[in-house]
Order: structure tokens, then sequence, then C-alpha cells
């Protein structure tokens, strides 16, 4: 979302007449042109596309995928029909395009991405923990296999738990809310944060358990997580030393069948 909002960002800043500078390039290319011209002069380009391992080159006409099947994608959006036999120079173009920026981009970039998620920033009151960035241990599963608003769910033995690899980037006391659902048969959960040393425990004590929502909007079903109202509970304060350690949040007694739906955690500097 951050990505794609940045990429907008000099279409935005040219309709609204705004110098748009920064200390690195952007990519993104304002499209007021395309937006207001009927017939707009639009330079040709190549972009890059990498997930996972996997690079796929695009301009303007063609899309070379990452097995190097090349398709035409004004006449096959759908990518049904791999025309590189038919167009062996475009084909060379696309995949010379893909090979330099593996030189160039790729081949600078860790084979292991060990980034930790910071928490504690100490120009910030507020740090938001979400379900999205955690890692499930044991039964917990996502709601969703796409991690973007998804919450934890089947949180049911007290050998599940669910972490972040963090960082405080400054020590401080703060005071965790968490955002949960719960049918009233499961209330009564104990669960614990903890940081390094440091913990906090809590109880749940209050029923909340609303449906999935949104859907009745969507003229198509979603491939996303469907959302629901999550209801905060506060835990209380944690202490937060500075460095790396594993945040951790985990049940310690579960009278019901499970514990909770989880769906983040907010830190407030106090």
């Amino acid at each position: 979302q951050i990505a794609g909002a940045i990429d907008l960002l000099p279409t935005l800043t040219d309709l609204a007449g705004i110098d748009c500078t920064s200390e690195k390039p952007l990519d993104g290319k304002s499209l007021k042109k395309l937006l207001i011209h009927e017939k707009p002069v639009w330079e040709d380009r190549t972009i890059i596309n990498y997930w996972s391992g996997k690079t796929s080159v695009r301009n303007q006409k063609y899309r070379l995928d990452t097995e190097n099947r090349l398709f035409d994608m004004e006449t096959d959006p759908g990518q049904t029909n791999d025309v590189s036999a038919n167009n062996p120079s475009v084909l060379d173009e696309l995949a010379q395009a893909r090979e330099r920026w593996q030189n160039e981009v790729l081949s600078e970039l860790p084979e292991k991405d060990e980034r930790t998620f910071t928490i504690a920033h100490p120009g910030y009151v507020w740090t938001q923990v979400p379900a999205r960035d955690g890692i499930a241990h044991g039964n917990i599963r996502r709601s969703n296999r796409h991690p973007n608003c998804t919450f934890f769910t089947a949180w049911k033995s007290l050998n599940d738990s669910i972490t972040w690899d963090a960082e405080a980037l400054s020590s401080g006391d703060f005071e965790v809310t968490v955002l949960y659902t719960c049918p009233a048969a499961d209330v009564g959960s104990v669960f614990e944060l903890s940081f390094g040393n440091e913990k906090l425990r809590s109880r749940i004590t209050e029923a909340h358990n609303p449906p999935l929502t949104c859907m009745e909007n969507d003229r198509d079903p979603r491939i996303e997580s469907y959302v629901k109202d999550f209801k905060p509970l506060l835990m209380g304060t944690i202490r937060l030393e500075k460095g790396k350690n594993t945040l951790v949040l985990k049940a310690i007694e579960i009278p019901g069948n499970q514990v909770m739906d989880f769906r983040v955690l907010m830190l407030k500097r106090i």
C-alpha cells in the first residue's frame, strides 16, 4: 500500500500543481496527461516486477513472465497464448532488460531478508503490531493466505503462539491494547505478551463475536480476507528495552475451545 501511494505521488502532485521533490528518485510517473487528454503522447517504458524469487518484465504491449513466456497484453490480457515464437526481437529485448535488472539491482539484495519488525520508535507515541507481520506457531492460522487485513484464528492450545522478530528502537514503558473477538462460550482465557524478560498478562472477560462484513459490497468475491469489528482490550503496561528480541503472544489458560481471534496489538508510549 505504501509503495502504491509513492508511485502515485507524481500524479497527485502534478494534478494539484505542487512540486514533487525527493532525496531519491521515484519510479512513478505522472499520469496527468493520460487522465485529461484524449490522445496523449506517452513514452513506452519497461517495468520490472519481482516477487518471491520470480521476475517478470512488462512494456505497454507485452509481458514476459518468469518462465520466458511472452504475452500480448492488448489482445490477450488473460495471458493464455504464448507469442514468443512470433516475436523473437521483443522476447530478446525484454529478456535483456530482465538480465540487466537482475545484475544491477537484484544482485545487491540479500538472499534472505533478515530485517526485524521495528517497534518503540522514539519519535512516535503509537506502534501498531498487526497480525499481518506476525508468525503463527502450532494450530494458529491466518484468516486468509494474503497477509494484508488478515487476523489469526484457531488459537486452541497452550503450545500455540504468535511471534514477531522485533527490534525496539528505544526503551520505554508502553500501554498495550489488543484487538480481539471471542464467543461467549470461550470467555476467560488468560494470555501473555513478552519481550525478553518483560511479561504482561491479561484475561478476556467480555464476549465479542461479530460476523465478517463487507462481502455485501463486493460485486465479485474477493481473494483477500474479509474483516470484522474487533474489540479493544487494555492489557496493562509493559517495559520495552532497546534492542532486538522476540515479541511473543501466547496463552496461559484456555477454559473454552479457543483463546481469541487476534487482529492487532497497539503499543502506546507513556
